[in-house]
């Protein structure tokens, strides 16, 4: 994930300078940073004494079926999220329709469309019923990563990912927040902790999609993957304890 995000950084600079806008874009990031600390200073970030003592209320298990669960989530949720930045790129440059100099730019739909989607959250009427939450972000990836099969135009697979990364917006800080409330204390140092599963995703995801797409010939193929992944998140939503996922 930290990869994609540099490289669409570097991307980024390449392009303002090459239109002699380095200037716009250093105020437009300092814009986006004097914004996001004035919405942090305003937020309560300490959990409520009952939050803080809800993993003593559950029976926590390291191996048990929720960890597996959660596990799962990270797991797949971050492979999934780098699967689809990592190689929507490639995938607009193979289109005959697409502009020229405009496909490494692809990812920045993705991720326009997470950070838009971050910033709506607070307004998100569904944002204190959690697991409903994370169950539309992924029908909503779903349904992005599953039409992206299909389109055949720079417009479409920027309409898609942009989708997908709106759907996507709230998954994983709401994760975050349920391995906090599952693991308690234990949550940074468990020998087998949800911290340490999405890096396991990241780095292997995106290899299965290119995997299958070689195999297959074919990379709409392999994006088949990020979509059936949306899919079996969904399932494991079911196993995630109700104490943890309000």
């Amino acid at each position: 994930m930290a990869g994609h995000q540099r490289q669409l950084h570097v991307r980024l600079v390449l392009l303002a300078q090459s239109h002699h806008a380095i200037p716009v874009l250093l105020y437009g990031i300092a814009t986006a940073a004097l914004l996001a600390a004035l919405v942090l200073t305003g937020m309560n970030l300490e959990l409520p004494r009952k939050q803080r003592n809800l993993a003593e209320s559950v029976k926590v298990s390291a191996s048990g079926i929720g960890a597996i669960a959660l596990g799962g989530l990270f797991f797949l949720y971050v492979g999934t999220e780098n699967s689809v930045s990592g190689w929507v790129a490639a995938l607009t440059r193979r289109m005959a329709a697409a502009p020229k100099d405009l496909w490494t730019l692809a990812p920045m739909f993705f991720w326009g469309g997470l950070l838009a989607g971050r910033a709506l959250v607070p307004i998100n009427p569904l944002r204190k019923r959690e697991k409903l939450f994370v169950q539309a972000g992924l029908m909503v990836g779903l349904a992005g990563s599953t039409i992206l099969l299909v389109v055949s135009t720079f417009a479409g697979v920027a309409a898609c990912v942009a989708f997908t990364g709106f759907g996507f917006a709230a998954i994983y800080p709401v994760l975050i927040a349920w391995m906090a409330k599952y693991f308690g204390e234990r949550a940074s140092d468990s020998a087998i902790s949800c911290s340490r599963w999405p890096a396991w995703g990241e780095a292997t995801m995106p290899l299965l999609v290119g995997f299958v797409s070689t195999r297959e010939g074919n990379l709409k193929t392999g994006l088949i993957v990020p979509a059936a992944s949306c899919a079996v998140m969904l399932g494991l939503l079911l196993w995630v304890p109700r104490k943890v996922a309000a």
